[in-house]
């Protein structure tokens, strides 16, 4: 009777897909937890350092936070992480986490520790999960909140969650995208360019001005976006099918 979906972008390909009459069709945004937040000043300390040592990062780092698949392009981050530490010369590190699941199988594993080898060090951490406690606070001290880069999503959760907690993500400039998260990211056109992902990463870590401007319109952005309004929308949309 009714299709409830997460987006516009999900709505406009349900209804090209599966050619459903549009009044079906009801997009019930999703919203941002409320633990992922900014630090207020002076707390977390404790939990700050038990962050650092469990991870072993002890510096500036930046992150990637979901499933690997090959249509998020592990292999083209992690190159574009080598370019951003060859340019820099700065001890950043990269946070992967979730399970490599590409296929065909590209041997991240083999992959990470190659680029770890070849910069004798550990600059590149996969953690296969993050709890929700320490990925708020990963979110909170990450210099670039999210590497985003996917050929396909319906929503784009993380880069919200990390909007949330202060900093801002490098994502694809998709439909959905664009939908989302606005002028709050900076974009990748060509997701297959280590370059332009770089370059990206680039502009987020070492432009104070992109980063102020982001986070100056982050609040009106994340306005937008609120799970007691999904839940209501969703209620609404029961009871009409229910006819209560």
């Amino acid at each position: 009777k009714h299709i409830l979906t997460i987006s516009e972008f999900s709505k406009r390909e349900i209804l090209r897909l599966y050619r459903v009459p549009e009044k079906k069709v009801v997009v019930t945004l999703l919203g941002v937890d409320d633990r992922f937040q900014k630090f207020k000043p002076n707390t977390h300390a404790k939990e700050i350092r038990q962050f650092r040592s469990t991870y072993n990062v002890p510096g500036p780092f930046i992150i990637f936070n979901g499933s690997l698949f090959s249509r998020r392009h592990p292999k083209e981050m992690i190159n574009a992480f080598l370019r951003f530490r060859n340019e820099t010369r700065e001890p950043f590190q990269f946070i992967m986490t979730g399970k490599d699941l590409t296929y065909p199988p590209e041997q991240l594993c083999a992959r990470i520790a190659s680029v770890n080898e070849r910069l004798k060090t550990n600059a590149i951490v996969h953690a296969p999960y993050l709890p929700d406690d320490d990925l708020m606070i990963a979110y909170n001290l990450a210099s670039c909140g999210l590497l985003y880069i996917s050929d396909y999503e319906g929503f784009g959760l993380p880069a919200l969650e990390a909007l949330a907690c202060g900093t801002p993500s490098v994502c694809s400039d998709s439909e959905v995208g664009r939908e989302i998260l606005g002028s709050c990211a900076a974009y990748v056109k060509n997701n297959n360019s280590s370059v332009e992902i770089e370059n990206a990463i680039f502009s987020l870590v070492k432009s104070t001005n992109i980063r102020h401007t982001i986070l100056a319109e982050a609040p009106q952005r994340l306005a937008l976006f609120d799970f007691k309004r999904c839940a209501d929308q969703t209620l609404q949309a029961l009871k009409k099918i229910a006819h209560v």
